[in-house]
């Protein structure tokens, strides 16, 4: 399977053309490999010209990316322009019965792709990492801002505390606006076209584009946040400085989360892009500039939106393990006062992820939970037991003795 996923990232130079085009204009740095070659009866001969074109397109493709005479639309333009270029030289290349074979592996790896994605439980990794970012970094963050709020004029309080209530409120229209659309795809029964289709257009913008739209759609407000960073730039610079060495660790704990939820596969599929590599010129300047507006914008006196829920608040339920101390196998055993999802890890003795032992529904009563051990040393362990019905993670004790 995986293999499949390589020759689709690979060889899709043949129909990927737009599409890449509209992620930036990048190539895949991956050549293809043996097995595939051999999969597809790929004469060295063919091998040799694929990789040559392989290497030519990446060429004009990073040429692209680097000029500076063309927009974004003229850049797409002329990647839809290669890339038609490279798909027909690889129909020149390659038989009629290998791009035959190449059309059913690449319908093949696309479905392969759809099932893993489908199985990422992708509502659980987003609350976790909004759990994290609430309890870990908003504290900091609004510490911070709280700091600021000592320097701000009355005249620019007063102004920020209108703009953030005009962004509300178009912020508030534009989902609503987004709730009803998905509403008529549904009753229109294209509730899976629809859904791919409100993913481009209204997917979450990062933050050159929230730049951009608060520029365009609300110019005076955006007018008046840059001449406040302006004004306080060297207060807001050094309290951001501040977090600076504390920035590592949170990526690092977010993208661990993200891991746990993300088969390998699909990880591998998505290597380091080119927007996360060092930006400098205007864009630089730009990134920062939204930095800080997002820092000036954050309201130190309100605390983060609790996530409501109808379950009840547990302080700790009935949990335990048997046998323990044991060998290769134990059964976690808890009890629920209701049915409630729950995310279980074990842990080693220094609090490191040792693997996901379940994230799923349980029912309400007492669950038994069979665990395979057999491929672990022996030391302590803890199971994690975390729900929203818990105020806080539960931990069991677990001793590994061979």
């Amino acid at each position: 399977m995986k293999n499949r996923i390589i020759l689709l990232l690979l060889v899709a130079v043949t129909t990927a053309g737009s599409l890449l085009a509209q992620r930036g204009h990048r190539m895949p740095a991956r050549e293809l490999s043996e097995e595939m070659k051999t999969e597809l009866g790929i004469s060295s001969e063919q091998a040799a010209s694929l990789d040559k074109l392989h290497q030519e397109t990446k060429e004009a493709m990073a040429a692209l990316h680097e000029r500076t005479d063309l927009d974004r639309e003229g850049k797409r333009d002329a990647a839809r322009t290669i890339h038609q270029s490279t798909k027909d030289r690889v129909s020149e290349i390659l038989t009629a019965d290998q791009l035959a074979s190449l059309k059913e592996l690449r319908a093949t790896a696309k479905a392969e792709r759809r099932e893993l994605m489908e199985s990422v439980d992708r509502k659980a990794m987003r609350e976790e990492i909004q759990e994290y970012r609430k309890t870990e970094i908003a504290p900091v963050m609004r510490a911070q801002r709280l700091k600021l709020e000592e320097d701000l004029s009355q005249d620019n309080k007063a102004s920020l505390t209108e703009i953030r209530a005009t962004l509300k409120t178009a912020r508030d229209a534009a989902k609503a606006q987004h709730r009803e659309h998905k509403a008529t795809q549904r009753q229109e029964g294209k509730e899976r076209d629809g859904h791919r289709h409100a993913k481009r257009g209204h997917q979450r913008p990062h933050r050159g584009q929230k730049l951009h739209r608060l520029e365009e759609n609300h110019p005076s407000e955006f007018a008046a946040l840059v001449a406040m960073v302006e004004e306080y730039d060297t207060e807001i610079t050094n309290l951001l400085e501040e977090v600076k060495p504390q920035q590592e660790e949170w990526k690092a704990a977010q993208k661990a989360i993200k891991e746990r939820y993300i088969p390998a596969d699909l990880r591998r599929e998505h290597p380091s892009r080119p927007h996360h590599k060092q930006i400098d010129g205007e864009r630089a300047e730009r990134a920062a500039l939204a930095h800080k507006i997002r820092f000036l914008l954050k309201d130190p006196n309100k605390e983060e939106e609790q996530t409501t829920t109808d379950a009840p608040t547990l302080e700790r339920i009935a949990a335990s393990t048997y046998p323990n101390p044991t060998t290769n196998t134990t059964i976690l055993t808890f009890e629920l006062p209701e049915a409630a999802a729950m995310q279980i890890d074990l842990r080693d003795a220094d609090g490191n992820l040792v693997r996901n032992v379940a994230r799923k529904q349980f029912n309400a009563g007492q669950n038994k939970l069979p665990v395979d051990l057999a491929d672990l040393q022996n030391g302590t362990y803890y199971f994690t037991l975390n729900s929203r019905s818990l105020k806080i993670a539960q931990s069991v004790k677990l001793l590994i003795v061979k």
